[in-house]
């Protein structure tokens, strides 16, 4: 087997191609799951923003639980998309409901958080 090949048959075994490259699932779900992984953009930012919270701390276990709550929203969404293409072929209305948490938690946001900064 040839360099380019294997290289090939290790990419169809990752995680990210297992997850998010299923032929058998709908367009529209697999939108529905890139639209709620999005917010994993902002994860570098959030990440330096909460760093400035260790600055001068009153209680310094609160603030890493806080610090560790916040940083742990992309594993959390991660984790949303995964469920709903492992829970669709099961139930359907569930697999949906997966990725419209953070799109749900994205609106609100949008609509009631930043326009009042």
């Amino acid at each position: 087997m040839s360099g380019r090949l294997k290289d090939m048959e290790d990419v169809k075994h990752s995680l990210v191609y297992r997850v998010f490259q299923q032929k058998d699932r709908p367009r529209w779900l697999k939108i529905l799951n890139w639209i709620s992984l999005a917010g994993l953009l902002a994860t570098p930012l959030i990440f330096f923003g909460s760093i400035f919270m260790f600055d001068n701390p009153d209680n310094f276990l609160q603030t890493f639980l806080f610090f560790l709550a916040i940083n742990s929203y992309s594993i959390i969404i991660f984790l949303f998309s995964w469920l709903s293409y492992k829970i669709y072929p099961v139930e359907k209305w569930l697999g949906a409901l997966f990725p419209l948490i953070p799109i749900i938690g994205y609106l609100y946001i949008a609509i009631w958080i930043l326009p009042g900064t």
